[in-house]
């Protein structure tokens, strides 16, 4: 009996709170750090979010591909930085520009990665391209919500991180890449319990 009432006293301490759709949407003067913000659905999400009023930090490898869509979005609500998610000491700068111009970071979407290409199984892949692909679609993330998490918890911000239903269900030619999502995946439902008490909240794409 006294297991269960631990059980039910977990259940209840780690229940995340509930935002209203209204919370949801309201972005008006609230930063987010997007990583892999050059193209794709880091590209997009930012077009996105800077419309609904939300100042936006985009990182990329290189200004190059961050700097046209700064430029698109306009200087006021945009800032582009250069920062290789496989190294603590570039991400702790990028937040630290972020502070610099908006004042805050309430939001962080971890969403840089890569994946095996050509595809390759893992009897003709080697090593180096296996390990770097969880170091940056894995450890990059992790690596991102840490760099971000102070300012995420102060301001009872959100950590969105991109997974992949490659975290359940991969095929054989891109092995690394679902290891590194069913580790995003985890990391994430693990995040979320550690954020509940903070008022800040943690999800996967």
């Amino acid at each position: 009996m006294r297991l269960k009432a631990d059980l039910a006293d977990l259940s209840v301490s780690i229940q995340a709170p509930v935002m209203s759709r209204k919370d949801r949407i309201d972005l008006g003067g609230k930063t987010i750090l997007i990583t892999g913000a050059g193209s794709g659905i880091g590209a997009a999400s930012a077009r996105a979010l800077h419309a609904k009023g939300a100042n936006v930090i985009l990182l990329d490898l290189t200004q190059a591909g961050t700097q046209p869509l700064a430029q698109e979005l306009g200087s006021a609500r945009s800032l582009s930085v250069m920062a290789d998610v496989t190294d603590r000491r570039q991400l702790d700068t990028a937040v630290r520009a972020g502070l610099q111009k908006f004042g805050r970071v309430d939001i962080v979407f971890a969403n840089a990665g890569i994946a095996c290409d050509p595809p390759t199984t893992v009897r003709c892949m080697d090593e180096q391209t296996f390990e770097h692909i969880i170091e940056v679609d894995l450890f990059g993330v992790t690596r991102t919500v840490q760099a971000c998490l102070p300012e995420i918890i102060k301001n009872k911000g959100h950590v969105l991180m991109t997974a992949s239903t490659s975290a359940f269900i991969n095929g054989i030619a891109n092995v690394p890449y679902g290891i590194a999502k069913a580790g995003v995946e985890m990391f994430g439902r693990s995040l979320r319990a550690e954020l509940a008490r903070t008022g800040a909240t943690a999800g996967v794409l």
